[in-house]
């Protein structure tokens, strides 16, 4: 990123979709320039003093399941006007994604998708208003814009970033939903939709934030220095931890690891908040729709307000809950606000610009290692990063995640302990064979180092095999990604 561009103009567009907001961030390579990460801004129904690269991950549908409001419009649409209409909203809809190995917290309750939608098409929809906005956004900020996108964007590389817990079927998901949103073509959709984990997309940012963050830039790299990068964000916190593996003529990286991914995000405080809150109205002279909207007046201003301020020493946190007149002494509500001892709170993850998440890790982390923020104003880390590591590529070794190999077959040993008693059977070249298949694994998870280009490989790879009929000069081809067994 900070040495000038010397090939041809070039587009690349990182994408992260996030469980409550997502961002769209792009960097225009022209030769003979530095690079330079542009976020976009100014999404439809943002007020003007709030242009923030930050979107709502919302869409409302109409009742032929068209979508009528998207981002910031549907995040400000009145729920219960929106409802009369006979519109449904579709919102935290990555949940409905997360594979069954990312099952979230007992208790948790999913946001139902609008009737008659999966969320296959809730992404189309959503990657195609990104796309819209992004287009327009860039042909409005740009020199001669429309002529430029019209002739970059035909090649130009999208990156969607993803959580470490996601594999190759979420990836088929967002990849057809790119395609089918406008961004790719079914021909060219597998060299130009690319997918990077959030933790690495993540620590692609630091490490470019550290050329400009007063804070980062005292960062002194070293070889075998451990580096621990953890995304705290709306439903998942990823974490990924780093060896570095060199510094010249550039920084490299290597995975310790696999990465892990839990589902401890922001959205599993506000529920825990809702919760609570519903609670303790129930047990009120209250009747349902009076609950309805008090609880959903606090939620709102604890997830703008106290959640987000919230630092671990307050005695008292105040949410605001209906109007001023309201007052409901059992409960601690007085002149429409509703003060929690400080006890009932406990804030376990979710947000990495929480005072009191930043507290916590400072405090356990102040005798073993160092605590690093990088939380550029305005900034969102995982769609930066997602663009940058299109260029930088600073993670040279991963760890495998899966275990990679093939079915086969095994010839009969007779001297082999483990192939008495077995079935045999003859193949047609007379060779005698246990006739149980066997997996031949050639890359057993977890082992480093997997190269940058080992997803594209694997993704198209076939195993060439010995033809099994004597004298045929054709090869067979078989899959070779296998899920090992939890061990």
């Amino acid at each position: 990123m900070n040495e000038v561009w010397t090939n041809k103009s070039k587009l690349i567009v990182g994408i992260d979709i996030g469980t409550t907001c997502s961002a769209v961030s792009y960097i225009h390579l022209t030769s003979g320039v530095k690079p330079s990460i542009q976020r976009v801004t100014k999404w439809p129904g943002q007020i003007e003093s709030e242009q923030a690269c930050k979107v709502p991950s919302w869409i409302w549908y109409n009742t032929d399941n068209k979508p009528v409001r998207y981002g910031a419009e549907a995040f400000n649409q009145d729920p219960e006007a929106a409802r009369k209409k006979g519109f449904s909203l579709a919102k935290h809809f990555k949940l409905h994604l997360h594979p069954s190995n990312m099952a979230p917290a007992s208790g948790f309750k999913l946001d139902p998708l609008p009737p008659g939608m999966k969320v296959d098409q809730i992404y189309v929809d959503f990657l195609e208003y990104l796309l819209h906005h992004t287009r327009a956004f860039f042909q409005d900020t740009t020199f001669l814009g429309e002529k430029e996108w019209e002739t970059l964007s035909e090649n130009m590389e999208v990156v969607i970033a993803h959580p470490n817990g996601w594999g190759t079927r979420e990836q088929g998901v967002l990849r057809t939903a790119a395609t089918r949103g406008g961004w790719s073509t079914m021909r060219r959709a597998h060299d130009q939709i690319l997918f990077v984990t959030e933790a690495e997309a993540s620590v692609q940012f630091c490490l470019d934030d550290s050329r400009t963050s007063s804070a980062l830039s005292r960062l002194d790299f070293q070889p075998n220095m451990n580096i621990i990068v953890c995304d705290a964000g709306g439903s998942t916190v990823d974490t990924t931890v780093y060896k570095v593996a060199a510094t010249e003529p550039m920084l490299e990286l290597k995975e310790v690891k696999s990465s892990a991914c839990v589902q401890a995000g922001a959205i599993f405080v506000d529920d825990a908040f809702e919760e609570y809150i519903r609670r303790k109205l129930e047990w009120e002279d209250l009747d349902e729709e009076e609950v309805e909207t008090y609880t959903s007046d606090s939620l709102e201003h604890f997830s703008t307000f106290a959640k987000r301020n919230f630092q671990g020493n307050e005695k008292l946190i105040e949410v605001k809950m209906g109007k001023r007149r309201l007052n409901i002494s059992s409960i601690g509500v007085e002149s429409g606000y509703m003060q929690l001892p400080g006890f009932h709170l406990f804030l376990v993850g979710g947000f990495g610009d929480s005072p009191y998440l930043k507290a916590v890790m400072k405090n356990k982390l102040d005798v073993s290692g160092r605590l690093t923020t990088s939380n550029k104003p305005g900034a969102k880390a995982v769609a930066d990063g997602a663009a940058i590591w299109a260029i930088t590529r600073s993670v040279v070794g991963r760890v495998t995640r899966y275990s990679f190999g093939t079915d086969c077959v095994v010839r009969y040993d007779e001297d082999d302990p483990d192939h008495l008693g077995r079935e045999r059977s003859y193949l047609p070249s007379g060779e005698l064979v246990s006739s149980k298949h066997a997996q031949e694994i050639f890359l057993r998870k977890p082992r480093c180092p997997m190269t940058p280009a080992i997803d594209v490989a694997i993704r198209s790879s076939t195993l060439r095999l010995i033809p099994l009929q004597s004298g045929s000069q054709q090869a067979s081809t078989r899959p070779v990604l296998l899920q090992a067994p939890n061990s």
